[in-house]
């Protein structure tokens, strides 16, 4: 098949939805699919990827997530990119990430006449509020709901990366439960897996031989939980000697360690800033003994959760449906914004190394059960297959939950 993907974002710039749309790209086209990326201006080539950018304009480079007053503009330069490059390419298939994705490949489904599928990384609606632009009274609130409910429908399918995202669209957007797939976020276990720590980057990092090391990979904001994890820090500090934060990730590198040193423990942590998620990110978690992910936001994915795993790290995360459906026995979970709840699962994975070495294997045996980025694309592919065929109700909603 030839499948065009279309993916309003900056891509590749080492994050979530894009680890996504890589790691989907590379196991298509490992199984002798074509796959053509239509994407904005600014991100990074990936080896053995097509990839089309829109027209670049030289005062937009925001790499990291979330809204901008720029984006309007630099979708409708995308959407022009992707109709040209549509007509010229045909693809069999259209494969629209995010919201814009699909506002976007409803006009080349209509210039090309070819089956849409929509997926989804989460609420629209939700993101928005999560990152400060919308009140859940205000009017802009109201229409962005009206807007996001034409947008969930607009596709011939969609796929999700959570049960919950698919439970959102179906009882607060009314999208149909048959047009709904889950396929989960996965991981190359041959990228990731345990490995011995190089002391070099240890003592690059200012890790010391004897220091224990809890770990963070992904976005530094505030709906990541990156404000409830130095506060934790504060107590597993205070309790224990000879402890490291690692946190990984982009952006807003600078007000964290602003934040550190107010606590009183930026001697203990370490921003690393962005690192290549493929060359960089399997050695720095390597150096890890816990990690942590306090996401409070919970109709997104967290693929961050899947790379813990495959590393045989012990994990522990806010309780939200997202975290347990991916981690289920094989992680500690605390309640969502319970500071001191993630300071004591912390501290209890730091000093029990029975249990922390126990929930690591569970946590690699599950991710080498079924969560290979190859067992997702055997779904993705029939569910392409079902669209070509004209058959809509490739999913039973019922039987995903």
């Amino acid at each position: 098949m030839k499948i065009l993907m279309i993916a309003p974002t900056p891509f590749f710039a080492d994050r979530g939805c894009h680890v996504r749309i890589m790691e989907q790209a590379r196991s298509l086209i490992s199984r002798g699919h074509e796959v053509l990326i239509c994407t904005y201006p600014i991100g990074r080539d990936v080896p053995g990827l097509q990839i089309r950018r829109s027209l670049r304009v030289p005062w937009y480079n925001k790499l990291s997530a979330g809204p901008s007053i720029h984006k309007p503009y630099i979708d409708i330069m995308l959407a022009l990119t992707t109709i040209k490059t549509a007509r010229a390419w045909r693809p069999d298939v259209v494969h629209a990430h995010l919201h814009e994705g699909v506002a976007i490949g409803m006009w080349v489904r209509r210039f090309c006449k070819v089956p849409l599928l929509f997926d989804a990384q989460g609420s629209l609606t939700d993101e928005l509020k999560s990152h400060g632009w919308l009140r859940g009274d205000s009017v802009a609130h109201r229409l962005t709901t009206r807007v996001e409910k034409k947008l969930n429908n607009a596709a011939t399918a969609i796929v999700v990366s959570q049960s919950k995202t698919a439970e959102i669209f179906r009882d607060s957007f009314a999208v149909p439960a048959a047009r709904i797939s889950v396929i989960e976020d996965g991981v190359e276990a041959g990228d990731f897996f345990p490995r011995p720590a190089e002391p070099q980057l240890r003592a690059k990092l200012g890790i010391g031989a004897n220091d224990k090391v809890v770990a963070y990979l992904g976005l530094l904001t505030e709906y990541q939980g990156i404000d409830d994890l130095l506060k934790a820090a504060v107590g597993v500090i205070k309790e224990r000697s000879g402890v490291k934060f690692l946190i990984m990730g982009y952006p807003n590198e600078k007000s964290y360690r602003k934040i550190a040193k107010n606590l009183g423990i930026d001697d203990h942590v370490i921003l690393t800033g962005r690192i290549d998620y493929l060359t960089e990110a399997p050695k720095y978690l390597a150096l890890a003994d816990v990690a942590a992910s306090p996401k409070k936001d919970g109709s997104e994915g967290n693929g961050k959760l899947f790379n813990y795993m495959a590393m045989a790290l012990p994990t522990v995360a806010y309780d939200t449906a997202v975290s347990r459906e991916i981690l289920a026995d094989a992680g500690v979970l605390v309640p969502t914004g319970d500071t001191q709840a993630l300071t004591l699962a912390i501290l209890e994975l730091l000093g029990d190394r029975q249990l922390a070495a126990s929930l690591g294997e569970r946590a690699r045996e599950r991710v080498l059960g079924n969560r290979s980025w190859s067992e997702r694309i055997t779904r993705l592919e029939s569910i392409y297959t079902n669209l070509l065929e004209g058959n809509n109700n490739e999913a039973d909603f019922g039987a995903l939950l």
